[in-house]
């Protein structure tokens, strides 16, 4: 299931309470082009996303089901918090990567292009970190982690 849709409205809130909190302090750290670019490359992420995920989805299932060491029941509260922890283990490495490599880096470092710190940079993100992003999380369906 995917909670993004339901958490978009209360992100936005958050950004017209931020937004309002900076013009009532007088230290507004809006501004109107940083805004929509943020915005913009935040949708056309989602958009990608939908491709990506359909392939790399279909991959994840192909690796658990034919590679996977051993199958983990995805009914277990334990599997859940197991999964949470090694996937973030190896969103942390692909994140690090994405700092450290040239390749990595050229998709990641839009996200890093806002001359502002607020709420609206964290949807700043880049439609081709999507084709590399999953390689990544290989490992994680090969040990065994439920792909649906």
């Amino acid at each position: 299931m995917d909670y993004v849709p339901y958490a978009v409205p209360f992100f936005l809130l958050a950004i017209l309470i931020e937004l309002a909190y900076g013009i009532i302090k007088k230290n507004n750290t809006y501004r109107l082009n940083d805004s929509i670019s943020s915005l913009f490359m935040g949708s056309l992420r989602s958009a990608n996303k939908l491709i990506i995920i359909s392939f790399g989805g279909y991959i994840f299932y192909l690796i658990e089901t034919h590679n996977g060491l051993w199958r983990m029941d995805a009914s277990s509260p334990l599997v859940w918090i197991f999964a949470f922890v090694v996937y973030d283990f190896f969103y942390y490495w692909f994140h690090r990567m994405s700092h450290e490599r040239q390749i990595f880096w050229a998709s990641h470092v839009a996200h890093h292009q806002s001359e502002d710190y607020n709420l609206s940079t964290a949807l700043r993100q880049t439609g081709t970190g999507a084709f590399v992003t999953w390689v990544f999380f290989i490992p994680v369906f090969l040990i065994g982690v439920p792909s649906y």
